[in-house]
């Protein structure tokens, strides 16, 4: 067998391995596997192609199905390769993806209309207790500061006398 046959079929066995490869195609590497005369560099893809070749087709079909001698390549007939385009089929994968991007943008439109509410409510702890009205909050805030003025402390004042008893 030729370089040039040899090269053939090895790209017929890539396209295979790819799932490119027609019907015809893949009888043809079956009967060319059947051969005694296989190139050395292709000889570990022998048992593949003939365990292949006994799964596809039956006795029975074998026996009706005849590959004709047509469609074994030799020195006088070219092996004819057929190129078909590759279907585009969205993959698990590609899906996943798709899904992913589509979850992201959401989670960035949710978080843009939730960040731009301005929230009008108040909220603090007064002696231990809970409290969200802002009149009852603001009412502390002022009596507070009433109490520091009225004691003439200012707040560094009192921040170093919490500090410095923790010392």
């Amino acid at each position: 067998m030729t370089m040039e046959k040899t090269h053939d079929i090895q790209v017929l066995i890539e396209r295979f391995l790819e799932g490119e490869t027609s019907l015809q195609e893949e009888r043809r590497l079956y009967s060319y596997f059947q051969n005694e005369n296989i190139a050395p560099e292709l000889q570990e893809y022998k048992e593949m192609f003939l365990s292949f070749d006994q799964l596809q087709f039956s006795d029975s079909e074998k026996e009706h199905e005849s590959v004709s001698q047509n469609s074994i390549p030799t020195e006088e007939q070219p092996l004819v390769v057929e190129i078909k385009p590759k279907a585009r089929n969205i993959t698990i994968r590609q899906f996943v993806s798709i899904a992913a991007i589509a979850v992201f943008v959401f989670l960035l439109a949710g978080i843009h209309v939730f960040s731009n509410s301005e929230t009008e409510y108040c909220e603090a702890y007064i002696y231990g207790k809970h409290v969200t009205s802002e009149q009852v909050v603001m009412h502390e805030v002022a009596s507070t500061l009433n109490d520091v003025a009225a004691n003439n402390e200012t707040v560094d004042s009192q921040l170093k006398d919490a500090f410095s008893s923790m010392n």
